[in-house]
């Protein structure tokens, strides 16, 4: 069951708390995901669907978006895992002036 309540301080955003295991995290609409078999969140559907193949979890660190790890923003609760946007936006950029080269 998931629950809504303030932070741990009780200032700042609303977190969603997940009651069987009491992590927390930011919710950003349908875009985050919290993983009822290994209790982690994921900020995309695609990340969170990448992250179960088969019925089995993968650990976050061994995934990638475009290429690249994804990173653990720990700012709000317990944290969610998210693709690192300003370095694929850095990636696209690179390959947009090679392919005009």
């Amino acid at each position: 069951m998931l629950g809504h309540g303030p932070n741990s301080t009780g200032a700042g955003p609303a977190l969603t708390v997940h009651a069987a295991c009491g992590k927390s995290w930011k919710q950003r609409g349908n875009r985050t995901g919290h993983c009822s078999g290994c209790h982690q969140t994921f900020e995309g559907v695609t990340l969170f669907d990448q992250h179960r193949r088969g019925g089995v979890c993968a650990d976050p660190r061994s995934l990638t978006a475009e290429g690249l790890p994804l990173i653990f923003d720990g700012t709000h609760g317990d944290g969610s895992w998210r693709a690192d946007a300003s370095r694929m936006k850095a990636g696209f950029k690179d390959r947009e002036s090679t392919a005009a080269a």
